[in-house]
């Protein structure tokens, strides 16, 4: 039953920092979230892992997250 407890706390925490992380990010900027999203994706296309890959796995943005249309397109 401890275990449990332990879990559910866990749980509960996570959302408080998700929740945090969510507030933060969109107090960024627009156009500094675009700003630093096409760094990013210039960084992963022209890594060498990236130029070599075969198959290449890669998440919508949601939420303010890093933007990954530039990989996608």
């Amino acid at each position: 039953m401890e275990a449990l407890r332990i879990w559910v706390k866990n749980m509960e925490e996570k959302k408080e920092i998700r929740k945090r992380i969510l507030k933060v990010r969109s107090a960024i900027p627009k156009k500094v979230q675009e700003e630093k999203s096409k760094v990013i994706c210039e960084a992963v296309l022209s890594h060498p892992y990236f130029k070599q890959a075969n198959t290449l796995l890669c998440y919508m943005d949601f939420h303010e997250e890093v933007q990954t249309d530039m990989i996608i397109t």
